[in-house]
């Protein structure tokens, strides 16, 4: 994956997403009767999309902490691989 594509699916925080969206998937199948495969994506991509969005935004208002923090300073903003702008847009 290119450099720039991969510094946005980084500000998505791909790891929580899949927690997230891995915790909907249960609950859906828990919750549901049988097997709608079109609410079932639309949760899916719902809960990825919201989700990711958010963690774009929460790496746009962190921006100034995560450059000094060993931990994050590693991210796409403080890296200057995605400036803050576009990452709040992206958000």
């Amino acid at each position: 994956m290119g450099s720039r594509v991969q510094a946005y699916v980084d500000l998505t925080k791909p790891k929580i997403v899949f927690l997230l969206d891995f915790t909907a998937l249960m609950a859906f199948l828990v919750a549901t009767r049988g097997i709608n495969l079109l609410n079932l994506a639309a949760v899916l991509v719902a809960g990825t999309l919201a989700s990711g969005g958010a963690g774009a935004l929460n790496c746009y208002l962190d921006r100034d902490i995560d450059q000094t923090m060993g931990r994050t300073s590693q991210r796409p903003i403080p890296k200057g691989e995605v400036t803050p702008f576009n990452a709040l847009i992206f958000g």
